[in-house]
């Protein structure tokens, strides 16, 4: 699960995601992004639950969801 303030990309969805899914979400997929909210109510998607996320970078416009987003990992430089 992840938390408001988490660095995540935007990852494509499925068929499973037909329902939700619409065609401008195509331009956040591949995007880094930080969550700006967490709904802990479940979005029905198929035939498993999802809790809803919303993101900075459309605005909290649509609903993302652990299968659409992955945690970024910050690599950080060794310095000597």
């Amino acid at each position: 699960m992840f938390k408001v303030g988490d660095k995540v990309v935007c990852l494509q969805g499925n068929e499973d995601f037909l329902r939700s899914w619409v065609p401008d979400m195509n331009n956040y997929v591949g995007r880094t992004a930080r969550i700006i909210r967490v709904d802990k109510e479940y979005a029905y998607f198929g035939n498993e639950d999802y809790i809803k996320y919303y993101i900075d970078i459309d605005d909290g416009e649509w609903i993302w969801t652990n299968k659409t987003l992955k945690l970024k990992i910050s690599k950080k430089l060794k310095t000597e």
